[in-house]
């Protein structure tokens, strides 16, 4: 009996580059695709029509991307919502961080008022829904900083067993350590 760690139809290594005194290299990769097709109704670089696609290392996508699907980040377990985020529980007790949204003023100098926003759309009669709400932190001075936190935390005396939690707003002045300006609870 055997096993046989992978079976492939192609494989492709790291290329053998070497570099001369004096010389650099910008970018190396093992597979290069310049360009996609353009003469058909659906154009692509690379297309994976059927199975799971793993990528084991690192993902940069530097141009807009679609998702015709659900999308689930830290859990290979399926979700009906369009976005699921996943985390792993601890003994702390404080919110744990699952998503961050930062402004970079990469040399601009945005003005006071400017910061991350989640915008909320309701569908209406028309082709385009429709602005119903925003949560957002506004820019204060200096650089990026954490600014403010919606968390939805466990009440004190809560156990696994009962799900009681509050939704907690709290906000943070001046790179200062956030604190809580308003709790819901149920």
């Amino acid at each position: 009996s055997e096993t046989i760690t992978t079976v492939s139809t192609m494989r492709i290594v790291e290329p053998t580059i070497t570099v001369g005194s004096g010389n650099s290299i910008t970018n190396a990769t093992a597979l290069y695709i310049a360009s996609a097709p353009t003469e058909a109704t659906n154009n692509f670089a690379l297309w994976v029509d059927s199975g799971a696609t793993q990528l084991d290392g690192t993902l940069y996508v530097k141009s807009t991307s679609r998702f015709d699907d659900k999308v689930a980040i830290g859990t290979a377990t399926s979700v009906a919502q369009n976005l699921h985020l996943y985390t792993a529980a601890t003994t702390g007790a404080v919110p744990l961080p699952m998503l961050s949204l930062e402004v970079s003023d990469d040399g601009a100098d945005t003005a006071a008022g400017e910061g991350p926003a989640i915008n909320f759309y309701i569908a209406d009669s028309t082709t385009d829904s429709t602005g119903s709400g925003t949560i957002y932190a506004r820019k204060g001075a200096g650089n990026s900083h954490l600014a403010g936190q919606i968390a939805t935390v466990r009440h004190a005396s809560a156990t696994d067993a009962v799900g009681d939690g509050s939704l907690t707003f709290s906000t943070g002045l001046n790179a200062g350590a956030l604190s809580e300006k308003m709790r819901i609870t149920g």
